[in-house]
């Protein structure tokens, strides 16, 4: 409950101070950092109750699912900078929810790829994850 508390402080501290420079992404960006709060602040608690324990396996994934995370985001904004021409001269939403689809389709392509090219995750337990969702 605690930590649920303190994830919604950061989430509305966060927004009032972003949403004045960034817009609406300023908002976008005060949920997630609210949730980083969160998943942080269980993770030490878990920690503290000796309740975590990330075994070998993990340690050698967690760094290569960063990279993963990095890349996507390059690939992502530099893909978002080639399309910012497209996006500016359409005034049709369909035409932008195309140009959006295609970035959010590159980002998870690119998350993929990586995670399976440095062997952070087989391709096959990938997609055994998301038939389970």
């Amino acid at each position: 409950m605690v930590t649920a508390l303190a994830g919604l402080v950061a989430a509305i501290s966060f927004a009032m101070l972003l949403f004045p420079i960034y817009g609406h992404v300023g908002i976008a960006a005060a949920i997630a950092i609210s949730g980083w709060v969160g998943a942080l602040l269980l993770g030490i608690r878990l920690i503290r109750y000796r309740r975590l324990h990330i075994d070998d396996e993990g340690r050698r994934r967690l760094p290569l699912i960063a990279f993963a995370t990095v890349m996507m985001g390059i690939v992502t904004l530099g893909a978002q900078k080639l399309l910012e021409t497209a996006w500016d001269m359409t005034v049709f939403a369909s035409a932008r929810a195309g140009l959006l689809i295609i970035l959010v389709v590159l980002g998870l392509a690119t998350y993929g790829a990586v995670l399976h090219f440095t062997k952070a995750v087989k391709f096959r337990d990938l997609l055994a994850a998301i038939r389970l969702i």
